[in-house]
């Protein structure tokens, strides 16, 4: 399954991108992979390392999903205009698409 079959998915990640109340989250999955990535460096510990490792591709996954909601709704957008035969042309001086 992609993120662009799953609408929901890609809803909820839109607003987590762009609504303001959402940024103290995404602040902290920033902080958060700081963290993890600190303690990789520092760790010894193999089975430990698993562990963190573990927990920075998921952090990296959820920031990645966040940041490529955009471009996946224009997708999803893109393929409906298409099936509906209706077309979106681009706007030169914003690259935004208009009916």
């Amino acid at each position: 399954m992609t993120i662009e079959s799953d609408l929901a998915l890609v809803e909820t990640c839109l607003r987590l991108n762009n609504l303001n109340e959402f940024k103290p989250f995404r602040e902290y999955l920033d902080t958060e992979l700081q963290r993890v990535t600190s303690a990789l460096i520092e760790c010894q510990d193999d089975r430990q390392v698993a562990v963190l490792q573990g927990e920075a591709r998921v952090l990296k996954d959820i920031k990645m999903l966040i940041e490529r909601s955009p471009d996946e709704a224009d997708r999803i957008r893109t393929r409906a205009a298409q099936a509906s035969g209706f077309r979106r042309t681009p706007v030169p001086s914003t690259g935004a698409f208009r009916s």
